[in-house]
């Protein structure tokens, strides 16, 4: 395989990747709203979710265009709270958008980690068959 082709490989599985992603947080987002439907959680979780996301994607932003222009910056430490928060969703949206901390892994390592501890606290707290399911396990 020549440079040029491996380099193509290399991209369409990041492209890939980065759709995996994306439908990631498309589904988390539908599985709320699916949940608010049959009345296991509260219409405020969903808004929540989708209102965090857009603060989150506007800080990416934000932060993305101060890089470019060498101003202040946001702390990756503001980033990955947004994240755990519940703006997770927002923050893949804005790293596949503005091509920004989509590179650095121990800042996608963080990331993922601030997404499962944000799905597992919601799923722990909020949806009552996975709590009692969790609870049987401990008990």
């Amino acid at each position: 395989m020549t440079q040029s082709a491996s380099k193509q490989h290399t991209s369409v599985n990041k492209r890939k990747s980065s759709l995996w992603t994306l439908y990631l947080a498309y589904l988390y987002i539908l599985a709320i709203g699916g949940l608010v439907l049959i009345e296991y959680v509260s219409l405020h979780f969903l808004t929540g979710y989708v209102l965090l996301s857009i603060v989150t994607i506007i800080v990416y932003g934000w932060d993305k265009r101060a890089a470019q222009l060498n101003r202040w910056r946001t702390s990756e430490q503001s980033l990955q709270l947004l994240a755990l928060i519940g703006g997770w969703p927002g923050a893949i949206w804005a790293q596949q958008k503005f091509r920004h901390k989509s590179k650095k892994r121990s800042f996608r390592i963080q990331l993922w980690l601030m997404i499962v501890l944000n799905i597992s606290t919601f799923a722990w707290f909020f949806v009552p068959p996975v709590s009692n399911f969790i609870g049987s396990l401990i008990y």
